[in-house]
């Protein structure tokens, strides 16, 4: 009877935060440092931010809380697939220090989740961008090496 109680005491406490989950659009990232900052009155916070790159690219985000605002404790996000399958490796924690994660991604459509309870009201800023990845000169040795190598192989055979 007690854990009953319990159980229906905390789904009042938890339905009686205002939760808001709204998409917001980045748009195609470039070098660029696009941002959004976004508002809170409290309660849950469960936001995407779609965004698109046009070719494969090293992409940096950061987010971070407004100081002075009220705390977000749990804040997380993580970046996903348009059908919810995480490409980076964790979720990221956030507070009001900004921090950059890098994480390299093929041309496609993303999204940022954002995951959080706001004591009160708050604001927290997303900012990304993203720079088309260029191989290295080893990638070209190793590429150069190769071709060079199935060419000799190649002029072998036909010698035979």
């Amino acid at each position: 009877m007690k854990l009953k109680m319990l159980a229906a005491a905390a789904l009042v406490a938890v339905s009686s935060l205002s939760a808001h989950a709204t998409t917001y659009s980045l748009g195609t990232l470039t070098a660029t440092t696009t941002g959004q900052t976004t508002f809170s009155f409290g309660g849950v916070i469960n936001d995407d931010y779609t965004f698109t790159l046009a070719t494969d690219s090293w992409l940096t985000s950061s987010a971070f809380a407004a100081v002075g605002g009220s705390a977000i404790s749990p804040a997380f996000y993580g970046v996903y697939n348009l059908n919810g399958t995480p490409v980076s490796p964790t979720a990221y924690t956030f507070t009001t220090a900004a921090t950059s994660h890098k994480e390299l991604l093929a041309a496609g459509t993303y999204k940022f989740s954002f995951l959080g309870v706001a004591s009160g009201p708050t604001a927290y800023t997303v900012t990304a961008s993203a720079v088309t990845a260029v191989p290295e000169p080893e990638t070209y040795a190793m590429l150069a090496a190769g071709l060079g190598i199935i060419g000799f192989l190649s002029s072998r055979r036909r010698n035979r």
